[in-house]
């Protein structure tokens, strides 16, 4: 099929085929349109395609990656294309979600990993394997302008930090009763529903909420508008300080016992 350079339409210049239909257009602002005669005002690149492909193949044989806007959901989906098969492996769904491994939005989140059964990473983070040296940051969590967390981690463990800078802190006591609200926890012996051959120790969220509620998340008996529960959480970190002021309660008692 023979490809002719061409000027109609209010465009400087387009190349068209044998049937006389625009396949690239350019126009005034220099802006490229393949497969329509209208770029989109303000973009460089429009592509439209009735099967809504882009194709960027490899060298040699049926193979390369294909970004696909045919879902029907106004979602883009990255696949690679292996022998003529296309594996979709992220799609970027409506409201600028990313999803990896997964095709349907689940809980929300504008990333969602899914690990594939049989498989135990959803997802790693690494350093280059040479030159890396002291700890990299893996995660920063930021509230506003002001960084709350991190997750960070080196070449044997991994730390998970909350934000405790004295300079944003007030309002500092050290003389609190914590004796006597470490009695009011209820440590128990539980297994979880989807899991009964496993028992482990813990709390009960809500029996901690009183207590320490800078540890738990959520309500108690919440559920969303299906009916499903939404599960409260706990942060038993959040319990240390308690614990260790307990302790030093406890050894001011037995000091001034074995003076007595």
């Amino acid at each position: 099929m023979a490809l002719t350079k061409v000027n109609r339409g209010g465009l400087n210049t387009g190349i068209s085929d044998s049937s006389d239909a625009n396949a690239i257009a350019i126009d005034s602002s220099e802006q490229v349109a393949i497969g329509t005669t209208t770029p989109v005002s303000g973009k460089k690149l429009t592509v439209e395609a009735s099967s809504d492909q882009i194709f960027l193949k490899q060298t040699s044989g049926d193979h390369g990656y294909v970004l696909d806007q045919d879902n029907g959901d106004g979602s883009l989906s990255f696949k690679r294309r292996s022998s003529g098969t296309d594996t979709e492996a992220m799609r970027l769904v409506a409201g600028g979600a990313v999803l990896i491994n997964n095709t349907a939005r689940n809980d929300l989140g504008n990333l969602e990993v899914l690990t594939t059964i049989g498989v135990d990473n959803a997802m790693i983070i690494k350093t280059p394997e040479s030159g890396a040296s002291g700890s990299s940051t893996a995660i920063k969590f930021r509230y506003n302008a002001s960084t709350s967390g991190s997750i960070t981690f080196d070449s044997s463990s991994t730390a998970y930090n909350t934000s405790s800078d004295y300079r944003l802190k007030e309002n500092v006591e050290y003389t609190f009763d914590a004796t006597t609200r470490l009695k009011q926890l209820k440590p128990c012996r539980f297994n979880f529903i989807a899991d009964a051959d496993t028992t482990v120790d813990g709390f009960l969220a809500h029996e901690v909420s009183s207590v320490v509620p800078e540890a738990i998340s959520g309500n108690k008996d919440a559920t969303d508008d299906d009916g499903n529960i939404v599960p409260q959480g706990i942060d038993q970190s959040k319990l240390v300080p308690l614990l260790v002021k307990t302790i030093q309660e406890l050894e001011a008692r037995i000091t001034a016992l074995e003076g007595e």
